[in-house]
C-alpha cells in the first residue's frame, strides 16, 4: 500500500507506450515456493502482443480443490546432502542451549538477505547457506560464487526460482 504511487506511475508509464500491463500480489506458495511470501508481479505485453493470463495456483493448503499441497520446509531441505556444496555444518553456528524446535511441517517465512531468525528446525543450529538456497526455492545443484555474505545475499535477494517456472 505504501508504493501504490510508484506502481501506478511504472504502469503509466508502460501503458503510455502501448504496452498492456496486469499485476497482481501473489503468495508465492500457492506457486511452489516453500515460503509464505508474498510479491507483487507485473505481466506486460508489447504493442499488438497478446497479454497473457496470470497463471493458476499450483498449490494450496492441504492440497484442496486437486492441487499439490503446500510445499513444507521439510521437502525443501529435505533431499540435501552433506556432500552438497555450501552445506558444510562444520561452518554453522550451534546453539548452546538450543531454541526451541520448529515444525518442519510448515511453511517457511519470507528469506531475506539477514534471515537471523530461522535456524534448523531441531534447534540446535542454523541453517546452512544450501538451506537457504533450497527454501528460497534454488535447485541443489545450483552453484553460487562468492564468500558467505555475498551468497547469502545473492540467495535473500533473488525471486524465488522454482516459482519463476510456473510464472514463465
Amino acid at each position: 500500500d505504501r508504493h501504490h504511487h510508484y506502481l501506478r506511475c511504472l504502469i503509466g508509464d508502460f501503458t503510455q507506450f502501448g504496452y498492456s500491463v496486469r499485476w497482481k500480489v501473489v503468495r508465492l506458495c500457492t506457486w511452489g515456493s516453500a515460503q509464505d511470501r508474498k510479491r507483487l508481479v507485473v505481466i506486460a505485453a508489447a504493442p499488438g502482443e497478446s497479454l497473457p493470463p496470470f497463471p493458476q495456483a499450483t498449490h494450496s493448503d492441504g492440497g484442496r480443490d486437486g492441487l499439490e499441497p503446500f510445499t513444507t520446509v521439510r521437502q525443501a531441505i529435505s533431499g540435501i546432502r552433506h556432500t552438497d556444496s555450501l552445506q558444510d555444518l562444520r561452518r554453522v553456528k550451534y546453539y548452546n542451549p538450543p531454541r526451541p524446535p520448529l515444525s518442519d511441517d510448515r511453511l517457511a517465512g519470507t528469506i531475506t538477505t539477514g534471515s537471523r531468525d530461522f535456524y534448523h528446525p531441531d534447534g540446535h543450529r542454523e541453517l546452512s547457506l544450501r538451506e537457504y538456497a533450497c527454501l528460497q526455492g534454488f535447485p541443489r545443484h545450483h552453484q553460487f560464487i562468492g564468500n558467505k555474505t555475498s551468497i547469502r545475499r545473492q540467495i535473500g535477494n533473488a525471486f524465488p526460482p522454482n516459482t519463476v517456472g510456473v510464472l514463465y
